[in-house]
This record gives C-alpha cells, structure tokens and sequence, in this order.
C-alpha cells in the first residue's frame, strides 16, 4: 500500500510537470525528437495525459551559439523514488561529422568542439548550470552529444519550469541583443 501511494504521488507530480510545461508553450514528445529529425520523421507531440512518466521537451529555445543541429530537453521521473528525477538537456552536433572521410577529419571536428562550440555553450548555459547545479558530460559518437543534466529529489520537480523560462529569457535577451 504504501509503495502505491509513493507511485501515485510520482504519477501526479509528473502529470502535474507535464500541464504546467504545456501551459508554458512547451511541445512535449514522448520520442527524443533529435532521432527523429535524424531520421525524416516529424515529432509526434503528445498531450500530457498521453505521456508516461519519460518525456522530451521538443522546443527548447536556444540560439545558434555554436555550432549545435539540434537541442532537446528529457525529463525522467521513473527511478524518482530512489534516485529522484532526471533533467537533461542535450545539445547535438551531428551535420559537423557527417562529411568526415577518416580518423584525421574526425579529430579536428573534436578539436573545434572542444576549443571552440563547447566553450560557447558553456558560456552561455553558466547560469542555469550554476542555479539548477547542473554537470556537464560530452559523448562522441555518430553525433557529439553535450548533456547538461542533473538528477534530483522530487521536492524541487518545481525548477524544471523555472529553469525552462530562463533558457527561453537567455533566448530572447540574445536575440535582441544580435539584432
């Protein structure tokens, strides 16, 4: 019984998350939305109720800063009894490789990665990173992956929308400023 409750209140909590970031004019996906432009396939956005307790915030909004294809933000609540949820936001760098023919290609695409587009992410993500006390973690694979994640107690599931607004106020504060 008292495992059901526990599960009931991570349902509600996570329900709760969902309508309050489609409220916001987040489109939510339960497909990662990056492997689907990848693919040609259009994102299916998903009402709230239809969602289950992993979901992918399709647009957050983040200016071309550096030399990212492709940005997502996922949202896990399913291992949140134990270790709290997930937020992680992912930057994909993927058109960069696509051209590389050998070993020599690839390695000055992780170069410039590394020396350039990721400095200004990071830069640019510092304040979200420092108040939501998010890491860092870069994958290389197909694509480069840069991950700002961090995982959390249910008490503070309330950040995620406000983390969200300042990614969108970052956004339009830079866009005004390019103009």
């Amino acid at each position: 019984m008292k495992e059901d409750i526990k599960d009931t209140s991570i349902d509600l909590i996570a329900s709760d998350m969902k309508k309050t970031l489609v409220e916001n004019g987040f489109l939510l996906s339960r497909t990662n939305p990056f492997f689907d432009w990848i693919h040609g396939k259009t994102t299916n956005i998903c009402r709230p109720e239809d969602l289950e307790l992993s979901f992918y915030i399709v647009n957050p909004l983040i200016p071309s800063i550096s030399h990212f294809d492709y940005v997502t933000a996922f949202i896990d609540f399913e291992s949140a009894i134990t270790d709290g949820f997930l937020f992680q936001l992912t930057f994909f760098f993927h058109k960069a490789l696509e051209s590389c023919l050998d070993a020599d290609d690839i390695h000055a695409v992780y170069d410039r990665h590394n020396s350039i587009w990721f400095p200004r992410l990071s830069e640019y993500c510092s304040e979200i990173e420092e108040t939501f006390n998010l890491t860092w973690e870069t994958e290389y694979d197909e694509s480069i992956e840069d991950n700002l994640y961090g995982r959390f107690p249910l008490e503070v599931v309330g950040n995620i929308p406000g983390l969200m607004k300042t990614l969108q106020s970052n956004y339009e504060y830079y866009a005004g400023y390019k103009k």
